[in-house]
């Protein structure tokens, strides 16, 4: 059901390394058909230097360096400084390795990324298949999708556990002026709206009256995902 295009999810991602914030990274769904236009410099890089400043009383800062060697998105440029402070969140560079970045870029002209922006080392069949994707997004007709996953989530009358599992068979039903269609989940509760005209659209499943699916609106922009996560849930969770 879900395009390849689509079929890359972003992950919920722990990094233990002293001396990060001791507190979890956890990312919002970032397949590389939302990545891709959210970051200001898509490129592939080889890191050159990589180092990190510890003084006492001040956050731990690091700033990797890359040799640009192929731009996706964004100014050309022969190489590009990585910086920021050490988090949870922040990306492991290795020095010599090539890399498939999504950085973002503040006001000030650093550049930034992250465990959650999607980089991550060039030469495996997941990287390899996003570069294949990002090469082929800017051509796309000027249409967007929405795509996703449902899942229910039970709780045990007895010992008051819940448990979260995919919903199949959901009526899914997307909205806007003019527009109006509806799919069912598939068993892994995945489900995908392709070709949507550019727009706020809004979302809505249908449930039992016992249960409780709040709907989202959602905008949808050219040559775009929009991925979404939808949760069914018993009613003493309203």
């Amino acid at each position: 059901m879900r395009s390849k295009i689509g079929s890359a999810i972003g992950l919920v991602c722990c990094l233990a390394a002293a001396p990060r914030d001791a507190s979890a990274c956890e990312c919002d769904l970032n397949p590389p058909c939302a990545a891709f236009w959210k970051a200001d410099a898509v490129f592939v890089g080889r890191v050159t230097a990589h180092d990190v400043r510890n003084v006492e009383g001040q956050p731990v800062v690091s700033a990797t360096t890359l040799t640009v060697l192929r731009m996706f998105r964004g100014e050309q440029l022969p190489s590009i400084v990585l910086s920021g402070r050490l988090t949870s969140c922040s990306y492991g560079f290795r020095i010599g390795e090539t890399y498939l970045v999504y950085a973002s870029r503040s006001a000030d002209g650093r550049f930034a990324t992250s465990l959650c922006s999607g980089t991550k080392p060039v030469g495996s069949p997941v990287a390899e298949a996003e570069i294949a994707t990002i090469q082929a997004l800017p051509s796309l007709p000027p249409l967007g999708w929405i795509y996703g996953t449902v899942h229910r989530v039970v709780r045990d009358p007895d010992t008051r556990t819940v448990r979260d599992s995919p919903a199949g068979g959901v009526a899914v039903t997307i909205t806007s002026p003019g527009t109006r269609a509806s799919v069912l989940t598939d068993q892994a509760g995945r489900f995908e709206f392709p070709k949507l005209t550019p727009g706020t659209y809004s979302v809505q499943m249908t449930v039992a009256a016992t249960e409780y699916a709040p709907g989202r609106e959602v905008i949808v922009t050219p040559r775009a995902c929009s991925p979404l996560y939808l949760q069914i849930n018993p009613p003493q969770q309203r």
